[in-house]
C-alpha cells in the first residue's frame, strides 16, 4: 500500500484540460437552459389551471395529494367530474380499480 501512495495522490489532482472545461460549460449550459423550460411550462401550467383553482384546492385537500398531484388530476380529467356517476367509475377509469376475469375456470385479477 505505501507504493501506491505516490500514485494516489497525483489521482487526487487529477487533469482537467481544456477539453474537460468545453464539455463541462455544454452540459451547465444545458442545465440551465433545461431550468428556463421548466420554469416557463410550469408558469403555462400555472396560468391555464386558474379557471380550475377551486377544483385544485378541494382535490389536493384529499390527504396525501399534493398541489402538483391534484392539478394533474385535474388536468386528466379535465374537472368535470359529472362524467364519473360514482367515485368507483373515476377509479376503474384511472385504471386503479381491481378486476377479476376468469376463463377455463382460472381467474386471472386485472387492474391494479
Amino acid at each position: 500500500m505505501r507504493a501506491k501512495i505516490p500514485q494516489l495522490k497525483e489521482a487526487l489532482y487529477g487533469h482537467f484540460g481544456a477539453h474537460h472545461a468545453f464539455v463541462a460549460r455544454q452540459i451547465i449550459d444545458h442545465i440551465d437552459y433545461l431550468d428556463s423550460a421548466i420554469g416557463a411550462l410550469t408558469e403555462e401550467i400555472r396560468e391555464r389551471l386558474i379557471p380550475f383553482e377551486s377544483a385544485v384546492a378541494l382535490v389536493s385537500s384529499i390527504p396525501g395529494i399534493s398541489a402538483t398531484t391534484a392539478q394533474v388530476i385535474i388536468a386528466e380529467t379535465g374537472g368535470d367530474m359529472s362524467r364519473f356517476p360514482t367515485a368507483g367509475h373515476l377509479c376503474a377509469w384511472a385504471g386503479l380499480a381491481p378486476a377479476s376475469y376468469e376463463s377455463a375456470g382460472k381467474r386471472k385479477p386485472a387492474g391494479s
